[in-house]
């Protein structure tokens, strides 16, 4: 312990081990920002089935049931619902756009078979509020996705860094007088 105490009841606060707690995490944080990949073989297969694994665990996660996420991206995309497709639509016009259950079924379970459209991905992760697909890929490349709460969080520690530092150079600038 150094440094002298004016009163004798005052804590000792060990600054210097504090400051190097917080460059050892930093150091940590650093050297392990180089994320592995997912997965190191490259296949069709096997790129379908992590996606579609995504997906299903997305639509889990929401609560809904996959009839539900059809009807959702059905209205989303402006398409008749299930029910309406099959009750309203005259036979004539059923080549209009739709995603059928049956259809969103075989995306997910068979993704090898029915390759899952671009489209469908942004469709499921606006309809459950996950991030869950965009995620797997950008893991894939060493990357992450963040929400919204965690980008506040990151910009709000990156302006009390900042703040930190603007105090460290007035108190310097002071001293110089």
């Amino acid at each position: 312990m150094s440094g002298k105490r004016i009163d004798p009841d005052q804590l000792y606060f060990d600054f210097d081990s504090k400051v190097d707690e917080i460059v050892e995490l930093k150091t940590s944080i650093l050297t392990s920002s180089n994320m592995p990949r997912i997965h190191s073989t490259r296949s069709l297969d096997e790129d379908c089935i992590t996606l579609a694994a995504g997906l299903k665990e997305a639509i889990r996660e929401s609560g809904l049931s996959r009839d539900q996420v059809a009807d959702k991206i059905n209205v989303l995309y402006g398409w008749p619902t299930s029910a309406a497709y099959e009750w309203l639509v005259p036979e004539a016009q059923k080549r209009t756009q739709h995603l059928s259950i049956h259809m969103l079924n075989h995306y997910l379970s068979k993704p090898s078979e029915y390759k899952i459209p671009g489209f469908l991905i942004f469709a499921i992760q606006q309809v459950t509020g996950s991030l869950k697909a965009c995620d797997l890929i950008a893991r894939d490349q060493g990357g992450q996705v963040i929400s919204s709460a965690e980008k506040v969080e990151l910009t709000l520690g990156k302006l009390d860094t900042t703040i930190l530092e603007m105090n460290r150079l007035k108190r310097e600038l002071r001293g110089r007088r």
